[in-house]
């Protein structure tokens, strides 16, 4: 049995929580570990979880222009150029510490918890996209080296298990190195992402792409990827993120 199958093994994970019961990733106070109902195992407490402030299956937002869309799926602002963000939830406490966790401290349970419920939750629109190829927002080598793993890669890869739809990682580059966007004055943060992804030179048979993100504040960077993508024709349909702060 490979170590992974193992440590899901229930027998295994009961012991496990017996002798390191697990602590929530949000207020660090343990927490009986249950299962899901939307699939994968639950990070955080039950009263965490019922703050988290989860958006409407109905709620979506233009990621051209960042305007909140409740019930229209078009954007009066950007027209035909409207593409949607499809987000789990508003990046506020205590889903801002639990998205931290997965970012910069290896955890990546988050991953795997999130994804099912955003695909239960969007599913009409996410359904309505046809041969769709996930593309994950790349990181820096050098900051992906440092940290050791690319998050959005990861999150993409739960989504795509669940939508059935490939991933593709090798497409966007991150080119250039920059202060992280969250280090940056809101109003500079187009100007702070301008020029930092290129596209791999070889052809891919890629579908309509949905980038991937672990969270979108600005929409800076999911608009300049989005930009340096249509620039060699290819076609970016939608956006999906753990969290927006928009």
């Amino acid at each position: 049995m490979r170590p992974s199958a193992l440590f899901h093994n229930p027998l295994v994970r009961s012991v496990l929580d017996f002798v390191y019961p697990p602590l929530c990733l949000a207020c660090g106070e343990f927490y009986e570990s249950i299962p899901d109902p939307n699939g994968g195992e639950r990070p955080v407490c039950h009263s965490c979880d019922r703050r988290i402030d989860a958006l409407r299956f109905d709620t979506i937002v233009c990621a051209g222009c960042g305007a909140v869309l409740s019930a229209s799926r078009q954007c009066p602002e950007c027209g035909p150029e409207f593409w949607p963000l499809f987000s789990f939830a508003n990046y506020r406490p205590p889903l801002d510490d639990v998205v931290l966790q997965f970012k910069f401290r290896g955890i990546t349970s988050p991953a795997a918890w999130i994804a099912p419920k955003l695909v239960a939750q969007f599913a009409e629109d996410l359904r309505a996209l046809e041969r769709i190829t996930l593309v994950p927002i790349p990181l820096h080598p050098s900051r992906e080296y440092y940290r050791g793993y690319n998050q959005a890669a990861i999150f993409a890869a739960e989504i795509g298990r669940l939508l059935d739809s490939p991933v593709v990682g090798d497409l966007l580059f991150r080119v250039k190195h920059r202060r992280p966007q969250s280090r940056i004055d809101h109003r500079n943060r187009e100007a702070n992402v301008r020029g930092v992804f290129a596209v791999d030179d070889t052809d891919h048979e890629i579908a309509d792409i949905v980038l991937v993100d672990d969270v979108v504040t600005t929409g800076a960077t999911i608009r300049e990827a989005q930009r340096t993508l249509a620039a060699e024709n290819y076609r970016v349909v939608a956006a999906i993120s753990m969290a927006h702060g928009l």
